[in-house]
């Protein structure tokens, strides 16, 4: 690499001068002064999948001598870069008018929801129901244990760190006691990397359109 090429000759000018000093005519043609390769151990600029804090799934970068991986990062954290390298051009996964928060590609899927309310077939707020305090979003996968996301009585609600795969996805309107207020479903979803409608906290996140019917008081 550049870095190191510059060193190795840099070592090589002082042995030079350490021999032109000693009498023995500096470095020439017949010198016998070799220099071994620098080991590497990774690729520079790789990465690997790697289990962080708390078991958060991440990645773990080879730096930029190939001498050893980084600390493992999760939540799209790229951590900090060798000091004197050149890091390698960095992408945030979004599509071309999205948005986002992170300077690396995504390393989970994610779900951007856009709620919406209906009752005797006319749109209301989450406001407007009476009791409402969260919405609840269960996802179940192909295969393994479904998936219950609660988030606030709002609008739009960003659902982070999905596997990849395909969900199904049930949605209800909940009172403070957990019961349901309204519902809404099956809706198929997609947890993916790639395209992104946003990048929210390392997830690459996917629209996803809900409607809650909620009965007639």
């Amino acid at each position: 690499m550049k870095s190191s090429s510059l060193r190795d000759l840099f070592a090589v000018g002082w042995v030079c001068a350490a021999l032109l000093g000693a009498g023995s005519g500096g470095c020439d043609s017949d010198s016998n002064v070799v220099l071994e390769p620098r080991a590497t151990v990774c690729a520079a600029g790789s990465s690997v999948s790697c289990t962080g804090p708390d078991s958060c799934a991440g990645q773990q970068a080879c730096n930029f001598e190939g001498s050893g991986f980084g600390a493992c990062r999760c939540g799209g954290d790229p951590g900090p870069t060798d000091a004197g390298s050149t890091p390698p051009p960095q992408t945030d996964g979004a599509a071309e008018g999205g948005e986002s928060d992170a300077a690396t590609a995504p390393i989970t899927g994610g779900l951007r929801v856009q709620w919406t309310f209906v009752r005797d077939g006319s749109p209301i707020g989450c406001a407007d129901i009476a009791g409402a305090s969260g919405l609840a979003l269960v996802l179940t996968p192909g295969a393994g244990a479904a998936l219950d996301k609660r988030v606030p009585c709002e609008a739009t609600s960003d659902v982070v760190g999905l596997p990849v795969g395909a969900y199904t996805a049930n949605a209800s309107v909940l009172n403070g006691s957990g019961q349901a207020l309204g519902s809404g479903g099956p809706y198929p979803a997609e947890a993916r990397l790639a395209p992104c409608d946003a990048v929210v906290s390392g997830s690459c996140l996917s629209t996803l359109a809900v409607t809650i019917a909620v009965p007639s008081n």
